[in-house]
């Protein structure tokens, strides 16, 4: 479902465009795979009345959004309910190993899938980029790089990067940051059963269906300072208790036994909470042609900026990448075919990865940033 707000922001902007370009990608996509696990269900966001009282005047129609009492909120999910909610009713759901399984399996004769080899390096030379394993042996080699992998993009373009300590005053770390999320496992009862569509409060409940081994997933811990891979038993209680906090017909279940059933995975998140799509910078060039961004001179006094030659990323999308994942992908393919983008200039330029150099170049500036 699109992250929104009571106001409308850049940031709610470029969510709703994401979701809107999503719903009718998985729709389409539907009609040509028909096992596609897309459930366009609808959504509902719980809230308390005062919060819900704040989206009265929202930007949004009501084939996008619409708000409901808690009597409605129940008769939409199929179970009882303490609050009201905002109800999208074009939102859904799907498995997201299936959804790739069935992308990979579709476009077999146009992708070779390598497993089981991780990538330690990137290297560029004679025109390629090369993939290197540990050995730095070549996995593969290609033009043109997307790299679409989580957080563990710092580790291969940190070393792309001015080294600290190179008379540089800005600290290059690349501004992508894992985050640890466990989801629960928990098995249907009857009263759960009922259950129509995903609800969302402090964390998220998905129906049962032919896909979900009649159990549901229910989401999400959220931990920045842990890397651990095992489940965690404070987080599998804390996710179950907002469970029963919102939906009160759980409270009898015997959701908390014992047995703890889950995943463990990491997000990948930016500073800003915004992806990083778009054509990796030449970090150099920034720093050495737009040093003086501080003074706020006017862009058009800078020249276009310079990005290593066929190298992009698309990541940092955190726990909303299968609605903002898809309209990245067409961003990036654009980007790459020197063709428009799908989003307006302002939109792209909220999500390029040069923003981060921009913008502790113009630390103390107040006029625009130059084009990235």
């Amino acid at each position: 479902m699109p992250k929104v707000t009571a106001q409308a922001s850049a940031d709610s902007d470029y969510y709703l465009s994401a979701f809107l370009f999503a719903v009718h990608y998985y729709a389409l996509l539907k009609q040509r795979l028909v096992e596609l696990p897309w459930h366009a269900s609808g959504v509902l966001q719980l809230m308390d009345d005062a919060t819900l009282q704040r989206y009265e005047d929202a930007p949004l129609p009501t084939a996008l959004m619409q708000r409901l009492d808690a009597a409605q909120a129940a008769e939409r999910s199929g179970v009882a309910l303490a609050t009201g909610a905002l109800y999208f009713p074009t939102a859904g759901w799907l498995a997201p190993q299936r959804l790739c399984a069935m992308l990979l399996a579709d476009e077999a004769s146009t992708i070779d899938l390598i497993c089981g080899r991780p990538v330690t390096a990137i290297a560029r030379v004679a025109g390629q980029w090369q993939l290197l394993d540990e050995k730095s042996e070549q996995i593969a080699c290609a033009p043109t790089l997307v790299l679409c992998n989580g957080a563990q993009v710092n580790a291969l373009l940190e070393n792309r990067l001015p080294k600290e300590g190179q008379g540089h005053e800005h600290d290059p770390r690349w501004p992508v940051e894992s985050v640890r999320g466990q989801l629960a496992y928990l098995p249907a009862d009857g009263a759960s059963r009922t259950l129509r569509l995903p609800l969302c409060y402090d964390g998220y409940i998905i129906p049962v269906s032919v896909h979900s081994a009649q159990q549901h997933v229910v989401g999400a811990g959220y931990d920045r300072h842990s890397s651990d891979l095992a489940l965690h038993r404070e987080t599998h209680d804390r996710i179950v208790g907002a469970l029963r906090s919102c939906l009160p017909s759980t409270n009898d279940s015997d959701f908390l036994s014992d047995e703890m059933a889950g995943r463990v995975a990491f997000r990948a998140t930016s500073r800003d909470r915004l992806p990083l799509i778009g054509g990796v910078p030449d970090v150099e060039f920034y720093r050495s042609r737009y040093a003086a961004l501080h003074h706020g001179r006017s862009p058009s006094a800078y020249p276009a900026a310079v990005y290593q030659s066929g190298l992009y990323v698309n990541t940092a999308h955190a726990s909303r990448g299968l609605t903002t994942a898809p309209l990245a992908a067409e961003m990036v393919a654009a980007a790459i075919n020197g063709e428009p983008m799908p989003v307006p200039f302002t939109m792209s330029q909220r999500l390029h990865p040069a923003r981060f150099i921009v913008r502790d170049l113009k630390r103390g500036a107040t006029r625009t940033e130059p084009d990235t």
